[in-house]
C-alpha cells in the first residue's frame, strides 16, 4: 500500500528528531539550517526559516516549527496558520490554501503541510490572474505577508502555502 505525504512526513520526523533537538542549543536557527543542509547535502531535504519558523522541505510534503515565540507573538506562528485555515475553511475558500496539520512529536509542535511548487512571480498579479475578484478581495483583505515565495502549484491549482494574517482582520470579521 503506497502511503501518504502525511505518512512520510512523520517517518521523516521520527528520524531526523534527534537532531532537531540536538540544534535547539544553536545559536539562531540560521545556524542550524546551515548546518543542516550542508550535514545532509545529498538528502532531498533542505532545511530553511523565517522570521519566526523553520521548514524541512521534500519534494512532497514540509514540515514547520516555530523557533522564536517573540517573532510569533508578532508575526504569527504555526498555530496561527492552523486558525487561519479553519477561517478559510469556514468561509468557503480553504481550496486556495496548502491543508496544514498538526501533530505532536516529542513533546513539541510539528506542522506538516504538502510542497507546492513555487511560481515566483508578483502576489498581487499572480492572485489577479488565476482568482476571482472575490478570491482575490478575500486574499487581499486576510494575509499581511504575501510574497512570491509564499504561493504556487499544487495538483494543476494555485495555492498559497505560507499565509500569515492580519488577525485583526479575521477577529472583525
Amino acid at each position: 500500500m503506497k502511503s501518504n505525504y502525511l505518512d512520510r512526513a512523520m517517518k521523516f520526523l521520527k528520524q531526523f528528531y534527534p537532531y532537531i533537538e540536538h540544534c535547539s542549543g544553536v545559536e539562531g536557527y540560521e545556524e542550524m539550517t546551515d548546518l543542516f543542509n550542508q550535514e545532509y547535502k545529498n538528502r532531498k531535504v533542505i532545511c530553511c526559516h523565517g522570521i519566526s519558523r523553520i521548514a524541512f522541505i521534500t519534494s512532497d510534503y514540509v514540515i514547520k516549527f516555530d523557533y522564536d515565540r517573540e517573532a510569533c507573538d508578532f508575526y504569527g506562528g504555526c498555530e496561527d496558520e492552523v486558525e487561519f485555515y479553519e477561517f478559510a475553511c469556514q468561509e468557503g475558500f480553504e481550496y486556495m490554501f496548502a491543508a496544514i496539520t498538526h501533530v505532536s512529536y516529542g513533546g513539541r509542535d510539528f506542522y506538516i503541510m504538502p510542497r507546492v511548487k513555487n511560481v515566483g512571480k508578483c502576489p498581487m498579479c499572480w492572485a489577479n490572474e488565476f482568482f476571482t475578484g472575490e478570491e482575490s478581495d478575500f486574499i487581499e483583505a486576510y494575509l499581511c505577508d504575501l510574497h512570491d515565495e509564499n504561493y504556487g502549484w499544487h495538483n494543476r491549482r494555485p495555492v498559497i502555502f505560507d499565509y500569515a494574517f492580519n488577525q485583526y482582520a479575521v477577529e472583525r470579521h
